[in-house]
């Protein structure tokens, strides 16, 4: 018995060493490895249709409408589908701003963006996505527009924090720069695709409609689509598209302010990643065979575990070796001590911001509500666990405060 169970053990032990060591890497390559921006001639616009989804609160999209509307940027017109929303004749009225209320309700953020996409009063080049709760940071059009003329049919933004005002705000926003520099930036600049983010990026209208009807036949009649973000860039890589990333195109998102948004978010998180997991390792295997550098390292990039499994992976590990082999015991404390500091190496990487640093000793209750996540997962086969939204702020707010803290750090 021990003759097979050893070698097996170690076997996936080594797998968790990689993944624990891989994230350190592929942050160390970011200080080596410099983006060569897009070049384009003159000044032409690409036209986006821009499409928010809202569900039962239309209210909390005027702060995003009017962010956008402030772009200095004319080829472009809103799209927003306003799903379980009552009429709302004193809501913004703008040439440039089309509100749909579906009749029926649709319940489903794929069908509200077929809607939104079916709705385009003319044919759009690309279809920008946002959430209700984003806003759009000045110069967002423009950042966008660079990446598209030079060719690339599906572009991500780089989400920011809308809001630092708790600990576990700041401990979200460290999650989002973690992702943003190791799984976005880094893989792009190497010379891979960049996984989407749900919203904040922006993709070739046809074939953002072709790939969502894709989703939608194969999804089972009923079901809760789980990540159609994952399914949409996993079909875009497979088309043998890069998925690029616009480190200047600014997209600011709310964080979550309480374990119970926490474990709700976590756990969509952790079933999509689970159910998707396949079709990852699928995408990997296709670029070894394929010799397809951007299938082969973007399916290691989204095969990557969340993190909370990979610190109870290496804890589990750790502790095992500590009586089944002393080497490999001595590899796993080092992947893990690599996997935590490269949590501070990003910090600086990225210039965080100072209210992320002192949030950093909350980590251990952030860690737990994620964990408890983990006996949930079920859950969000049947439940999409939506996480509230509630931090109205205005694109104006959020600019003065980034203000302030500059301020304060000169």
């Amino acid at each position: 018995m021990g003759e097979i169970f050893t070698p097996l053990f170690l076997a996936a032990n080594t797998i968790v060493i990689f993944y624990l060591v891989f994230p350190f890497l592929n942050t160390a390559a970011g200080f080596f490895v410099r983006e060569k921006k897009p070049k384009t001639d003159g000044d032409a616009e690409t036209d986006f249709g821009i499409i928010i989804t809202s569900y039962k609160d239309i209210e909390i999209t005027r702060p995003l409408i009017l962010s956008v509307l402030k772009q200095k940027y004319s080829a472009y017109h809103i799209y927003l589908v306003a799903d379980h929303c009552e009429e709302n004749s004193g809501f913004i009225s703008d040439s440039k701003l089309t509100v749909i209320y579906p009749e029926p309700y649709l319940n489903s953020k794929v069908k509200s963006i077929l809607l939104g996409a079916d709705s385009f009063i003319r044919e759009h080049d690309y279809t920008l996505i946002f959430d209700p709760d984003n806003l759009a940071s000045p110069g967002l059009l423009n950042g966008f527009n660079s990446y598209c003329r030079a060719g690339f049919k599906a572009v991500q933004g780089r989400r920011a924090a809308k809001n630092l005002d708790s600990h576990y705000a700041c401990l979200d926003a460290l999650g989002e720069h973690y992702y943003n520099h190791t799984q976005r930036y880094v893989p792009f600049v190497l010379g891979s695709s960049a996984p989407i983010a749900g919203s904040g990026m922006v993709i070739e209208t046809s074939l953002y409609k072709q790939i969502l009807n894709e989703i939608e036949s194969e999804n089972e009649e009923g079901k809760v689509i789980v990540a159609e973000d994952k399914m949409l860039q996993n079909k875009i890589v497979e088309r043998g598209l890069r998925i690029a990333y616009a480190k200047d195109a600014v997209v600011y998102d709310e964080k979550i302010d309480t374990g119970q948004q926490l474990e709700r978010q976590r756990t969509r998180w952790l079933n999509s990643y689970f159910k998707h997991f396949t079709e990852s390792v699928k995408l990997m295997l296709a670029g070894i065979f394929t010799l397809d550098w951007n299938r082969f390292y973007f399916g290691l990039i989204v095969s990557t575990p969340p993190m909370v499994v990979m610190l109870l992976a290496g804890v589990v590990f750790f502790l095992s070796d500590m009586f089944i082999s002393v080497p490999y015991f001595i590899a796993t404390v080092a992947a893990g001590l690599l996997f935590s500091s490269n949590f501070i190496l990003i910090l600086f990487a990225v210039k965080a911001e100072k209210e992320i640093w002192s949030a950093l000793l909350g980590l251990p209750a952030f860690i737990l509500n994620q964990m408890l996540a983990l006996f949930r997962i079920r859950k969000a086969n049947t439940d999409f666990m939506v996480t509230t939204k509630s931090k109205v702020m205005s694109i104006e707010d959020v600019i003065s405060q980034r203000e302030k803290d500059d301020d304060g750090k000169n």
